[in-house]
């Protein structure tokens, strides 16, 4: 969509933070001696990733509610 930017494309800052995020991840579950994913970590980003969703949704309610529109 013109005028939107791609915030995962390769280079952009969410991929870079994805990018190590995901290393860390497997790093952690390297250390836990987990193959594929540990329930812990996946529960703290779900939690982060709900939390991220609430905030965005109020500071979008409060954008609508405070510009006049």
């Amino acid at each position: 969509m013109p005028g939107v930017e791609n915030a995962f494309a390769d280079g952009a800052k969410c991929m870079v933070l994805y990018g190590k995020m995901r290393d860390a991840y497997d790093r952690l579950c390297d250390r836990l001696g987990v193959v594929d994913e540990d329930e812990d970590v996946e529960c703290i980003i779900r939690c982060y990733m709900d939390m991220e969703r609430e905030l965005c949704r109020l500071m979008f309610w409060y954008g609508q509610q405070f510009s006049g529109k």
